[in-house]
């Protein structure tokens, strides 16, 4: 335990002594009567076996200086070995166990008295739960072939405190003035001559109980609604159910029996809007009976608590006060030893108490108690089993000296249960593999967990994997520091935690100021909303958004796999996804999103109309897949986790977690979880009303009842008894007739436009953003239209920004130069000084002064390798970066311009070059180059082909900017090369890129339009009766492509007929010839042309009419 309080840490550390072994220890303080005790059976698993040995290690550390003076052999199952279990590896022998239900393992009582005897064990430790209330075990154990020792209670006072039934009759006797509820039992007198040792007559404990549902009802009828179910044998939210009206009870009481199996049942009245508080009974074998604390449990869920916290400050001192004495007294009545618990409910506006029950056993939340008083719990069980008085106990003696002289230690703890459940879900159980699991104590806040990451939860285990308890001064800080290691916890896996709601419920205003009780957190609390909401008001729209991208990478990334495997195979690779629709629920509302890939590592989505993108990059390959999400609404960079499973689309950011789901066929009706179906409560062909239980399931040693979420005759598909796994299917539904199936309302809303969280970027950046999004478009990425068309833009205004230069200079040059010698240094800044007064506008002209730039390099090279050179050095390699970046300018900002287009413009044809020029469809292309390009590459390759449309839109509309450009025409030439293999393009495909560079071509070269017109004119003349496709022109017309249609559509009004004629002619086969249709022939009869296509010999009829003899066909 970590204590807070120095006086206490003083005192203990003062009384307590090293020794030797075990043997002095019980020599010194037993008075004769103590035995050592060193190999311990743990008779449970998960939580309760780790904190028993972590416990009884420390004393043993603490009192012996070692702890291998304790040894700990711990039963385990399959399902506890396989995920290797924390409690297995902090043990020193494992006994494997039959798996399944705890009748089968840690509850079974045989079983443990085999094992116990079978490794020669010297007692017997049974923590909480499974068999840890089972009288019978300590009979058994008397009756072993060995001396073993329980530690635990004696059995005659187990059955008399222990029992629910026997310790309200107790509770309720005058001598021990307890009061109670009205119950099946108020009129069941405990005999005046009770003896502890022989415990209450069965007869007596029967008259208490109820034997069937039909009973049951007659006893709440009698006590009134609502009333409580409870099996005396039951605990930890097991075995007791609220009925609120008659036709409730019957259902609840054959769940109250089958979920602990042969125990008693009792009724009691429901106290409601009632604490939950407990006092924390600790004595010896010697009759000394002391209480250590109170704790304050009255957060719960399913009557399970989930929060517990100590000591209690909801009730006035004095009634505290009255409890302790109370359970004091109860517990000296039957001669109770160890641990030891006694429940109060307490009624805040009359601020009077009554009996609940008593727990004979230690409970999960007896860390509270240790960390107020300070008392290692388990060790003491340990010395007063091997028989050492409370007075030598000396957590025990520290804790009583301080309270006789100061009163409870000011000190407040707050305890936390980390659970695998489905708090959104009604705290619905859940099942499966943990992959990540960080916690990190520090000296306010520790926890202990069954499991760590890569373990499991099965669904046999109970739900609670950890226990988190934070301890302060005050109850105030406490919280706060609670708060703070929970936002800071991480659990990731196939799992739901309730990690959330535990924050949401310390940061309620209610539970601030103590005003909740035992069904607050049912009645009041709603789990639907994550934590997010409460800061952020846009955050179910954010969540919409990661779960679209995140979705739509893995099935991005899923095709690409996909594409590169058939291509390894010797397969014709598939088309690519690139864009993907994403259709999730969420709280009733419908989400359609559309994700496009726009770049390597980029998605854009777009919710109806309105669009964002986000930057995504795989930071833990993990199975829930980490990812880092930048850009979106808010553009904002956050830590996203993915993943899907039966209960829908899991997003977790920011500490909260949102669950999405799909539209589901009603007429299947699947298992929300993995567990055991105990009944149907609706047989074959049965009409369900909406809401109506169909079946009674077992999951994780609770039962639960499934309700339809649609009236229908109902069909089973699995038998009772059968094992199911979340998303099974359990039965069907035939809906009515006319039924109308209640839909998600469609969201219509968009994505929100906020402020944006950066400034306004140098020219420089925006520029580079802008190329790098276009760049990636012509990669084939899809890049949205209103970006692109932004993107282009901001190119184009680049060209006459005349900064631009500068700033890049200065940039590459701050993080060059600390290489370069100091005297290069000098050199460079005196020409930068010149560059700076230049203030060139001149977008032609070199604006960084690369001749004397670069003089001062060479000048430097060549100063190094003179002879008697000591100075420092520079190298080619660290200058080249310079060099290169004078290249770029040394035409100007126009100059470096024109660089990028023709860059584009490469990217943009050296792809489409292979694919143009051949008929083989696409996939047979890419196929072709898997023996001489990388995987990678050819995936580029087909991906870019994929969005030639798109990419033919940013080509077309950068070849209409350098037409529209006076600066970008008078550099025509420079772009000759290029727009000649754009000009080459075949294929209908192309043809709005190749009209347009041949036009930027024939620009470069043509006359005047009329002295064009006249040597056209001249020419055809002279072809006399020659038709338009026999015409060579040397000048005008070296093919068909170089006449220019403007001329031509001149001479159609010549005088001359054969001359209209031929440029008619000539004009339709340049047309045609565009489309890659080039086998033509032209026939005139009168005014009326016909065009025909002249088709392979092989092809059936050998000609093919394209054109008519309507006037409206035939130009």
């Amino acid at each position: 335990a970590l204590s807070t309080d120095p006086a206490v840490d003083k005192m203990t550390m003062e009384s307590r002594r090293m020794y030797k072994d075990m043997e002095e220890f019980c020599r010194v303080n037993g008075g004769g009567k103590a035995k050592p005790l060193r190999r311990i059976l743990i008779a449970n698993n998960g939580n309760a076996a780790i904190k028993a040995m972590r416990s009884m290690r420390t004393w043993a550390n603490l009192t012996f200086g070692s702890d291998r003076e304790l040894e700990f052999v711990v039963m385990a199952t399959i399902d506890d070995i396989e995920p290797t279990a924390e409690y297995i590896t902090n043990s020193d022998i494992m006994v494997e166990v039959p798996r399944g239900t705890n009748n089968n393992n840690y509850a079974n009582v045989s079983l443990i008295v085999q094992v116990a005897e079978e490794y020669m064990c010297d007692a017997v430790w049974p923590g909480w739960g499974h068999a840890s209330e089972n009288y019978q075990l300590p009979l058994a154990l008397r009756k072993a072939s060995r001396e073993i020792v329980w530690i635990g209670p004696s059995p005659e006072s187990m059955i008399a405190l222990g029992d629910k039934i026997g310790s309200t009759i107790i509770a309720q006797a005058p001598d021990v003035r307890v009061p109670c509820v009205p119950w099946s039992g108020t009129d069941v007198k405990m005999p005046s001559d009770f003896d502890p040792e022989k415990g209450l007559d069965p007869d007596i404990l029967k008259k208490a109980c109820v034997s069937s549902g039909e009973e049951a009802r007659k006893v709440c009828d009698r006590i009134g609604y609502p009333s409580m179910l409870k099996a005396s044998e039951g605990g930890g939210g097991k075995g007791i159910r609220k009925v609120f009206k008659p036709e409730e009870v019957v259902d609840c009481f054959r769940q109250v029996v089958n979920e602990v199996k042969g125990s008693p049942v009792f009724v009691m009245k429901m106290v409601q809007k009632c604490r939950h508080l407990e006092v924390q009974m600790f004595g010896d074998r010697y009759g000394n009976m002391v209480s250590l604390g109170t704790r304050d449990c009255s957060i719960q869920r399913r009557a399970q608590k989930i929060i517990e916290e100590g000591n209690v400050v909801a009730a006035p001192p004095e009634v505290v006060r009255e409890l302790e004495e109370s359970a004091v007294r109860m517990a000296k009545k039957v001669g109770y030893s160890v641990a030891g618990t006694c429940e109060f409910l307490y009624d805040a506006q009359t601020q009077k108490a009554c009996f609940c029950e008593v727990n004979a056993r230690l409970q999960v939340e007896h860390v509270v108690t240790e960390m107020t008083a300070d008392v290692n719990v388990p060790a003491a069980q340990l010395q007063v089993a091997m028989g050492i008085p409370l007075n030598k106990i000396t957590d025990v003696q520290a804790f009583l000296e301080h309270k006789r002289e100061k009163g409870n230690p000011k000190r407040h703890c707050i305890a936390c249960r980390v659970t695998a459940e489905h708090a959104e879900a009604g705290f619905r159980p859940t099942a499966g593999a943990i992959h990540e699991l960080v916690f990190r104590s520090n000296g306010n806040v520790w926890g202990y967990f069954s499991v760590g990451s890569s373990g499991r939860i099965h669904q046999f285990a109970d739900s609670q994997f950890g226990h988190i308890f934070s301890t302060a001064a005050t109850r105030e800080e406490a919280r706060h520091n609670m708060i703070d290691s929970l936002k800071g916890m991480v659990v990731r896996g196939e799992i739901r935690t309730n990690i959330e709601a535990l924050v949401k419920i310390l940061q309620n205003e209610d539970f601030i100021k103590n005003n909740t009780h035992t069904l607050w957190l049912e009645s009041t609390m709603s789990f639907g909303t994550p934590l997010i909401v409460e800061k952020n008001k846009h955050s179910t729209i954010l969540a919409v958004l990661y779960a679209s991208v995140c979705e739509s990478q893995k099935i991005f990334e899923a095709s690409a796999q996909e594409f590169k495997r058939d291509l390894n195979q010797g397969q014709l690779p598939p088309p690519l996804t690139l864009s993907h629709d994403v259709e999730i629920v969420y709280q009733g509302k419908k989400y359609t999103t559309h994700c496009s890939q726009s770049g390597s590592h980029d998605i854009t989505c777009t919710l109806n109309g309105s669009h964002v993108e986000c930057s995504i990059r795989t930071v833990q390959k993990t199975k829930e897949g980490g990812v880092l999400v930048s850009g979106g609404f808010d553009g904002r960079t956050r830590l996203v986790y993915y993943r899907e499973d039966t209960s829908g689309i899991v997003v977790t950011f920011d500490g909260a977690t949102f669950t999405f789901h799909r539209e589901t066929d009603p007429t299947q009706v699947r298992a929300p979880m993995s567990g055991k179906l105990i009944r149907w409560l609706a047989t074959n062909d049965t009409a369900l009303k909406k809401g109506q239980p169909y079946a009674e399931i077992e999951v994780m040693k609770m039962y639960m009842q499934l309700p339809v979420h649609e009236g229908g005759i109902i069909s089973h598909v699995l038998s009772e008894g059968a094992v199911f796994q979340p998303g099974d299917l359990l039965a069907t539904l035939q809906l009515p007739d006319g039924t109308v199936v209640e839909k998600a309302e469609q969201f219509e809303g968009t994505f929100p436009v906020l402020e944006s969280v950066k400034g306004k970027g140098s020219a420089l950046r925006s520029l580079r953003l802008a190329t790098g999004k276009v760049k990636a478009c012509l990669d084939g990425y899809d890049v949205h239209g209103e970006d692109l068309e932004t993107d282009l833009d901001m190119i184009f205004e680049a060209m006459v920004e005349p900064s631009l230069p500068v700033i890049e200079f200065a940039e590459n040059i701050s993080v060059m130069q600390s290489g370069f010698p100091e005297r290069l240094q000098n050199k460079i800044a005196e020409v930068r000084a010149k560059i700076e007064t230049d203030k060139n506008k001149d977008l032609t002209k070199d604006p960084l002064r690369k001749d004397e730039m670069e003089a001062v390099v060479k000048e430097q090279l060549s100063l190094q390798e003179s002879k008697g050179y000591s100075g420092p050095h520079v190298t080619k390699e660290q200058v080249q970066p310079l060099l290169d970046l004078l290249t770029k300018y040394e035409n100007g900002v126009l100059g470096s311009v024109v660089k990028l287009f023709i860059e584009m413009f490469e990217q943009f044809v050296s792809v489409e070059e292979i694919f143009c020029h051949t008929s083989d469809i696409p996939a047979k292309v890419l196929q072709s180059k898997r023996t001489s390009s990388e995987p990678e590459e050819i995936e580029r390759l087909g991906r870019s082909h994929q969005m030639l449309k798109l990419k033919m839109k940013v080509v077309t509309t950068l070849l209409e900017e350098i037409r529209a450009s006076d600066a970008l025409m008078a550099r025509l030439p420079d772009f000759k090369p290029i727009l000649v293999r754009l000009s080459s393009l075949t294929g209908s495909e192309y043809t709005s890129v190749c009209l347009r560079a041949r036009q930027l071509l024939l620009i470069k070269e043509q006359r005047p339009v009329a002295e064009r017109t006249k040597l056209l004119e001249e020419q055809l003349k002279s072809a006399g009766g020659a038709s338009a496709k026999a015409l060579k022109f040397p000048e005008l017309v070296a093919d068909l492509y170089g006449c220019a249609d403007d001329s031509l559509v001149l001479l159609f009004s010549s005088k001359d007929q054969n001359v209209r004629k031929l440029a008619l002619e000539l004009y339709i086969h340049r047309h045609f010839e565009k489309l890659g249709v080039h086998d033509l022939e032209v026939h005139t009869e009168g005014e009326q042309w016909t065009v025909v296509r002249t088709l392979p010999a092989e092809t059936p009829g050998n000609r093919e009419s394209i054109a008519g003899s309507s006037s409206a066909e035939t130009f």
